[in-house]
């Protein structure tokens, strides 16, 4: 029996050799050609038992690695770059150490994409024409089965294990997924993919899957427009044609990424160039196979090294997509464009590996089961996952794949009762996309609803020593109580609850400027500015109530994501933001405009990795707000939730009869963000500025409690709930002291 033998068979397909990877006398399903034995000069076994040419063989598998005319059938080199791709997807979510650019597998699939279905479309237009209706049946053959399939999976695993109202939450997100628009559905909720303030979507990485279902409803519209509208051959038509997409989506990237990079990340306009390039190798793939084998090699390798180095350079914190993503996405395509010359020692002696290849065949199924297994075990605990645990749940994702794959992607995908007809395929997936949302409906409307709470019946704790010994009772809480407040459930939709409407802070991330609001007694001739990030909205609650109660009128000036002591974009980390810069210029300027009494002060740590730049920010603010007023406050850092550590407010919900595991460790804070909380103190002595240290509202020694006095005291991983903001206002005023608020008048 024969261990590895490499066969070349000529007759049948263009009158070309193709190799047959065959294991025994079977092939091996890495080769994507679904054969299992020769049968003669023009038969082969096809994977389901039938007899069919070598044509057919080759076309049950070229989603697999399709390629151009001209071009080799079946390519090993792009089978083995998706199971790369994966990887790095995988090891990214896993939190391998040292892969902290893993996502740029994301890219190259991009690339794999733009050159598969740009050779399909291209091998079918020899044939003599080009089918709307076949090309997508193909894609939703190929994709909307296993889509499906996770997704329903996915959702009833959030209600089994993450309780109902995150699993209604997360069955909100699987409508906008079922109806390919996940991605759409991230820019819209404000959604970053790697910094949130909330518990993480399990269905977030369709995101990617979104942009390519946007994609292949585009594309061949754009590829019919080049057939059509020019004379010369089409090749240079459909090139010429992705050379503008190239340079008009990069060029918007670039721009989208410095702008707004939430919403370049996730938009099909900024990722589009990505799949073009890999279009653009797949047109220009006949030229590519007469290059000099030993170039090819060398050009093979270096675009492999390109994108291992991206994944191991780049992070969270670096500017995404724009400049960036060319490193992976020029990386991906030079190994795809080095492996038409088929040079024996480029990179498909590794890529074209049993390994590799089996791990392409998986590729898909991995990376749809792998992130909501990572994701629902990680908030169903109460504690951050050890590495063991995370390679234990990617073994898992693994061993899903490989059952769906046998037993879901492939019978469905090569069932011959939908290959025959493309109406059926299309009316397979229109029906696949009917059913989830009709499930995901009816979930969000029948399950997860909460009975109103009111906090009309608990008044704000009347002082700092009554609060300190709820604080202390919250700790040893066990489960929620029948009336709490707000009610469990997402969090409600406003920041600074209704007290101060929204419009009177910036949550726009290229808004510079705001006409303030004021609150309070609006004929007092003392003013305080409450100045800062989402944290001043936070506390603006309590601070009406107090400037009601002292006679004083409060002024708000407040933007999402600007620490005031920084220039740095909160979410990303990387790069100087032009939009803070200006609000903060905006911010000096309207304290001295204001000529305000006294100034509060207080803000998110911004960017941890650049201490020197938090030092030096603090500082000068307070020294440029000491020279409006010598009444200048600084508020001490929230005691937040360490990064890794599961978001208190999901804890609660998931785990409402054990809330001792969602407590916040008051070590492990400051472990995290002590080293700010110094900074900020340092600042405040530097400058003279005063200094109120916020812990007696929230925490015992060591522990920060997730329920006091019937409190929910978190809203997400930084902020408090408005309903705890607004119970704590009196013991706030305390705190205070009178260096801010005078005396109640009598």
């Amino acid at each position: 029996m024969l261990r590895s033998n490499r066969l070349s068979y000529s007759p049948g397909v263009e009158g070309r050799a193709y190799p047959l990877h065959l294991v025994g006398c079977q092939a091996q399903r890495g080769s994507g050609l679904g054969i299992i034995a020769p049968m003669s000069d023009d038969t082969v076994v096809l994977h389901d038992g039938r007899r069919g040419t070598l044509a057919e063989a080759v076309d049950a598998g070229i989603d697999e690695s399709g390629t151009a005319p001209g071009d080799r059938r079946f390519r090993p080199d792009v089978q083995g770059l998706r199971a790369v791709a994966v990887a790095l997807v995988v090891a990214f979510h896993a939190g391998v150490p040292g892969l902290g650019g893993g996502f740029v597998g994301v890219d190259v699939f991009f690339a794999i994409s733009g050159f598969v279905i740009t050779g399909l479309l291209l091998r079918e237009r020899q044939s003599g024409s080009t089918s709307l209706a076949a090309f997508w049946a193909r894609r939703a053959r190929r994709i909307l089965p296993m889509a499906t399939v996770v997704l329903l999976v996915t959702i009833a695993a959030s209600y089994v294990w993450l309780g109902p109202f995150v699993g209604r939450q997360v069955a909100r997100d699987g409508t906008w997924t079922a109806l390919l628009a996940a991605n759409v559905h991230a820019i819209v909720t404000s959604t970053s993919y790697f910094a949130s303030t909330g518990p993480v979507s399990p269905l977030l990485h369709y995101w990617s899957l979104a942009v390519e279902e946007q994609f292949y409803l585009a594309f061949p519209f754009i590829f019919l427009a080049a057939v059509v509208l020019w004379r010369s051959t089409l090749r240079h038509r459909l090139g010429a044609v992705l050379v503008a997409v190239i340079g008009a989506s990069l060029l918007l990237s670039v721009l989208q990424t410095q702008a707004d990079p939430l919403v370049a990340y996730f938009s099909p306009f900024t990722r589009g160039w990505e799949l073009a390039a890999g279009g653009f190798v797949a047109v220009a793939s006949t030229r590519l196979a007469s290059m000099p084998r030993s170039s090819a090699m060398v050009v093979s390798w270096l675009g492999l090294a390109g994108i291992v180095a991206a994944s191991v350079l780049y992070g969270p914190s670096t500017p995404y997509p724009g400049w960036a993503a060319l490193l992976p996405v020029v990386g991906a395509c030079l190994v795809i464009a080095g492996g038409a010359a088929a040079p024996p020692k480029g990179a498909e002696l590794l890529l074209g590996t049993r390994l590799g290849q089996r791990g392409g065949d998986l590729s898909y199924s991995l990376y749809l089961w792998h992130f909501p297994i990572l994701v629902i075990a990680a908030e169903a605990m109460t504690t951050p996952l050890a590495a063991w645990a995370r390679a234990c749940l990617v073994v898992v994702a693994v061993l899903a794949s490989i059952a769906s794959r046998r037993w879901i992607e492939d019978p469905v995908r090569h069932a011959r009762w939908l290959v025959a007809s493309n109406r059926r395929s299309l009316a397979l997936g229109g029906g696949l996309i009917a059913l989830s949302v009709a499930v995901c409906m009816c979930l969000v409307a029948t399950t997860g609803h909460v009975a109103p709470a009111s906090s009309a019946g608990i008044p704000g704790a009347t002082s700092l020593p009554l609060l300190r010994t709820q604080v202390a009772t919250g700790v040893h809480e066990q489960s929620v109580p029948a009336t709490v407040i707000p009610p469990l459930g997402p969090p409600p939709a406003s920041l600074s609850g209704p007290t101060v409407p929204d419009r009177c802070w910036v949550d726009n991330a290229k808004q510079t400027s705001i006409a303030p609001c004021s609150f309070g007694d609006l004929t007092s001739s003392r003013t305080v500015l409450l100045l800062g990030d989402s944290t001043a909205a936070m506390w603006s609650g309590a601070f009406v109530e107090l400037a009601q109660h002292n006679h004083e009128r409060l002024v708000l000036v407040a933007k999402t994501g600007c620490a005031p002591w920084l220039t740095k974009d909160l979410i990303f980390g990387g790069g100087r933001d032009p939009w803070c810069s200006a609000w903060h210029r905006f911010e000096v300027t309207e304290a001295r405009r204001l000529h305000p009494s006294a100034i509060v002060v207080t803000g998110f740590v911004g960017v941890p990795a650049q201490p020197s730049q938090v030092r030096a920010g603090i500082t000068r603010l307070l020294v440029a707000l000491k020279g409006v007023t010598p009444d200048v406050t600084l508020l001490s850092n929230l005691p937040a939730v360490p990064p890794n550590h599961q978001d208190p407010a999901a804890c609660v919900l998931v785990h409402p009869s054990d809330l001792s595991g969602c407590n916040l460790s008051v070590a492990a804070f400051l472990a995290a963000y002590g080293g700010f909380r110094a900074d900020l103190k340092a600042g405040a002595r530097t400058s003279g500025a005063h200094y109120v240290d916020l812990d007696p509202l929230l925490c015992t020694a060591t522990w920060c409690p997730v329920l006091v006095a019937h409190h929910l005291v978190y809203r997400d991983l930084f902020h408090l709930n408005t309903a705890y903001v607004r119970y704590v206002a009196r013991p706030l005023g305390t705190l205070l002291g009178v260096e801010v608020f005078s005396p109640p008048r009598v």
